[in-house]
């Protein structure tokens, strides 16, 4: 039985604090350092599709809920890939993300339901069918999910830690900001 490898991973996003019930500043990624020779680069993070300038607003108007393994294999998921889970809950079995290696295998649950996403855009370097920059899509087209991670130090058998990473979830133009950490692998 496969188990889902990924469990923590992104980078960290610094947005106006002050503001948070207006417009923020654009968000900026503080990425840490890699042990690939093809690191991502502060620039490139800095250009990067989750880095756009749009409205950051601290609500809660889609709950993002954790899940365990076995609701992931209820789902008819799980094995190699990406999962991520809150920071605050770092070293649990509790994930908010997993992503496959298969195309569009991106589940999350959402107000309580295990939730399907398709894969709209991905940039950066390839590790374990993961790229550093993905764009996903709930199914019926009502959630966007940007994730950026930055790739850590190998882990145990196939393996990579994501030990810093932003998962930025758009409704109707407004972002629900969350810091993650996970790993990937098969």
């Amino acid at each position: 039985m496969l188990l889902p490898v990924a469990i923590f991973g992104c980078a960290l996003i610094n947005a106006d604090k002050g503001n948070q019930g207006s417009t923020a500043s654009t968000p900026v990624i503080s990425p840490v350092i890699t042990t690939k020779s093809e690191a991502i680069t502060k620039a490139e993070i800095q250009r990067s599709p989750i880095n756009q300038p749009e409205q950051i607003i601290a609500s809660n108007f889609r709950r993002v809920d954790s899940f365990t393994i076995d609701e992931l294999f209820a789902a008819h998921s799980g094995g190699c890939g990406m999962s991520l889970q809150k920071k605050s809950a770092k070293g649990t079995r509790n994930f908010v993300f997993f992503n496959g290696i298969a195309p569009n295998s991106m589940l999350m649950k959402i107000n309580g339901k295990m939730t399907k996403f398709r894969l709209v855009e991905a940039t950066g370097n390839d590790f374990y069918g993961q790229k550093n920059f993905q764009t996903f899509v709930s199914e019926d087209q009502a959630v966007e999910v940007r994730v950026a991670v930055v790739q850590g130090a190998a882990g145990e058998i196939e393996s990579l830690d994501i030990d810093t990473g932003v998962m930025l979830i758009k409704v109707n133009g407004s972002f629900q900001q969350l810091e993650v950490v996970g790993d990937a692998g098969c």
